[in-house]
């Protein structure tokens, strides 16, 4: 129930930041036609952490926990879709890969929780230096050991879950100096909502680590991101 009620506010925001933008859009005497746009797309390569309180309060049967703060890396683009008004909406799609580091013992390392996750989106920008984002799509999560270094390192995936899940945000463009060239940092905070159900261990030779039922896990998830775009 947890999660639809999350699934639920992610829509109903959704439909709402789209529900004010045609409100805009005819509010505008001077514009009221909704127009492609014909700028090119949007480009952005970003490095970040994020927070995850329900990841550090699962119950495992080892001794420890996972790490509430981790770190991520995202990239996303998204393409001119309409004018409304004097803002515009572009969309695309958005990856992700976040870690997240525990000390919780296997057999010759501890575990590491590492989600990654893909959504088409939409970005509705205004003044062309800050936007209101949200996305839906496909999350997925592990929790493995991986010992030993690269190229010689090995991991045992204790268990795995997909679920469908979505995030709202907003991101803010730092001016460039020069105002003809449109790139530079962007500063981008997501909430993330995904259910992914109950954690326990799938491997039934290994040892007891994660238990029979370490609890549900679900966001939301609170990611802070510092990168570069460019269009």
């Amino acid at each position: 129930m947890k999660g639809t009620r999350e699934w639920l506010k992610t829509t109903a925001l959704a439909a709402a930041l789209w529900t004010a933008a045609v409100d805009i859009s005819r509010a505008d005497d001077e514009d009221v036609t909704v127009w492609v746009t014909r700028s090119g797309p949007r480009f952005e390569a970003a490095l970040g952490v994020q927070s995850w309180p329900a990841l550090s309060d699962l119950d495992v049967a080892q001794d420890g926990s996972f790490d509430n703060i981790g770190f991520n890396l995202g990239m996303a683009v998204h393409f001119p879709w309409r004018r409304i008004g004097r803002s515009e909406l572009l969309a695309g799609v958005d990856l992700a890969f976040l870690s997240n580091e525990s000390d919780i013992g296997f057999t010759s390392d501890t575990l590491v929780a590492r989600n990654a996750y893909i959504t088409p989106s939409l970005k509705w920008m205004f003044a062309n230096s800050y936007s209101l984002d949200a996305g839906i799509g496909y999350y997925y999560l592990d929790m493995a050991e991986i010992a030993g270094e690269y190229p010689a390192y090995f991991e045992t995936r204790l268990w795995d879950e997909g679920a469908v899940g979505g995030y709202v945000g907003a991101t803010v463009d730092i001016p460039n100096r020069d105002p003809s060239k449109n790139h530079g940092i962007s500063i981008n905070l997501k909430v993330h909502f995904v259910e992914f159900g109950r954690v326990s261990d799938e491997l039934i030779a290994a040892p007891v680590t994660l238990g029979p039922d370490a609890g549900d896990l679900s966001g939301p998830i609170y990611a802070i991101q510092f990168g570069y775009r460019w269009r």
